[in-house]
């Protein structure tokens, strides 16, 4: 017993003490107790539904479609109100004046983070636990699997952490209370817009008494390929919370609302040009801009140079073609602002004329086909150079290493995005998927025009000229940087 004891008091000292604060706050609050109670009474009346369904039409399995009455409300909860929870973060800290006393504890952005999400978790299964018993009845309905259950349940959480990070990232952006309830605005109707696009999407799948059974390796495959956004929103989010002091948080201030006029311009521009009117292009567009708006947060200053050494460091910056189609990873300022827009416009250019190609709607494009691919793969590579910056710990950030980790990860990255296309090549589907957005070697492999003539050998050859230049001229500016850290810390007796 005693042993308990001490496991317990020495686990519970290891746990994130801004987890314990949230829990402690959240499940005490009259919104969590109001909210988990009407939870309660939706799950009670959609199992009272299903229990007057039983009687009217006896011959039918009701289980789909008590499921489906189950899982919008799951997904109302797992998509609006817990994300929305991660937003409202930071505006709650500066009300009750507690952030800048946080700001200064020992408790790093790291822990900030993980706190703050797990605290968000941890409300998911308090509602997971409300909605368990109703679920098992759908099951005992008949109509569904448990393999289908938890591919459904499993999807929308993972989909309910995506949106909590990108929550906790917005949510230290504004610094102004007008700024924060334009972007709350903007934030709102946008997971509203998720939340009747699941609905719809939900509605039509158990509309008939269930849409068949779920594909596991395609569900896979599509899962484990957006796995590189959550680590890509795990930095922004804490490259955002770190101090003031840091210089983080500048780049993105100055890019966000650019960032986002260029996702939503180019992605209704797409589809009003090839006259589709299909959900998941523009979903694809948009997972576009944000791997393009996470990777803004992996852009910044190194945290431990002085303003004095930072100033001497700007001489190292390069200019004319480098600074505008290369980002300079030591200085990360002006350059990567340029290289960020001019990044997200040249790919939904390149969208809609690959499209265009693709569809027999712009043959006289054909040539530029190549080139897009081309510099499709030198913004990938260089976005990777930037969130390999990041993610590098400091006594490993050396020029050698520069050189062959951004290949390790663009490589990484490409096969893990690749797998959907694999998986559905073998079914007959052609269809775009978010993924293969992320590597441009699927892109290259996904389009008829390519297949069928011989510009793939070409493309694929002013691929490796273009990825060699990239990383070359990101590895030599890093070198100039890094011997100018060196100088400048010897000259300051460090």
């Amino acid at each position: 017993m005693n042993r308990l004891r001490a496991f317990l008091a020495g686990a519970g000292d290891r746990v994130n003490p801004l987890l314990v604060r949230e829990v402690q706050r959240t499940f005490k609050s009259r919104i969590f107790i109001f909210g988990f109670v009407l939870a309660l009474v939706a799950f009670l009346l959609a199992g009272v539904f299903a229990v007057e369904q039983k009687h009217v039409e006896a011959d039918r399995p009701q289980g789909t479609q008590v499921f489906a009455i189950l899982f919008s409300l799951y997904n109302l909860a797992a998509w609006l109100a817990v994300p929305i929870y991660g937003f409202r973060w930071i505006f709650e800290e500066k009300r009750d004046d507690t952030y800048p006393i946080l700001s200064i504890t020992t408790i790093g952005p790291w822990r900030l983070v993980t706190g703050r999400l797990s605290a968000g978790l941890a409300q998911l299964v308090m509602v997971l636990a409300a909605a368990a018993p109703f679920i098992t009845y759908a099951y005992l309905l008949r109509g569904l699997d448990i393999v289908m259950i938890a591919a459904f349940l499993g999807s929308s959480t993972a989909i309910s952490v995506l949106l909590l990070l990108f929550g906790i990232f917005l949510s230290s952006l504004p610094s102004t209370r007008g700024a924060f309830a334009g972007l709350a605005v903007i934030f709102g109707l946008g997971l509203l817009f998720l939340v009747g696009t699941g609905f719809g999407w939900t509605t039509v799948w158990f509309a008939y008494g269930g849409g068949g059974r779920i594909d596991l390796a395609e569900l896979g495959a599509v899962l484990v390929a957006v796995l590189p956004l959550y680590g890509v929103l795990a930095v922004s989010a804490r490259a955002t919370l770190a101090p003031a002091t840091t210089n983080y948080a500048l780049p993105i201030r100055l890019s966000v609302v650019a960032t986002i006029a260029i996702w939503f311009l180019g992605g209704f521009a797409l589809v009003e040009a090839n006259d589709l009117d299909d959900f998941s292009v523009l979903w694809s567009v948009a997972s576009i801009g944000l791997l393009a708006f996470a990777g803004i947060g992996a852009i910044g200053e190194p945290e431990d140079l002085s303003r004095r050494i930072r100033v001497q460091l700007r001489g190292a910056r390069s200019w004319g073609v480098r600074r505008l189609l290369v980002p300079t990873l030591i200085t990360g300022k002006g350059t990567g602002f340029a290289f960020i827009l001019i990044s997200l416009g040249a790919v939904c250019a390149g969208h809609w004329l690959l499209l265009g190609v693709d569809r027999g709607h712009a043959s006289a494009g054909e040539w530029l086909v190549p080139p897009i691919l081309a510099l499709y793969v030198a913004i990938y590579l260089g976005m990777s150079l930037v969130i390999v910056r990041r993610l590098l710990p400091a006594r490993f950030r050396t020029p050698r290493t520069y050189r062959f980790l951004p290949f390790l990860l663009a490589g990484g990255l490409s096969i893990v995005s690749a797998l959907p296309y694999l998986v559905l090549a073998r079914r007959g589907s052609r269809g775009l998927l978010p993924s293969d957005y992320l590597s441009p070697l699927s892109l290259l492999a996904k389009f008829d025009y390519v297949r069928s003539t011989g510009s793939g050998l070409v493309a694929g050859v002013i691929l490796l000229v273009a990825a060699a230049v990239a990383v070359s001229v990101n590895a030599d500016l890093i070198g100039k940087g890094f011997r100018q850290v060196v100088r400048a810390k010897r000259g300051l007796g460090a």
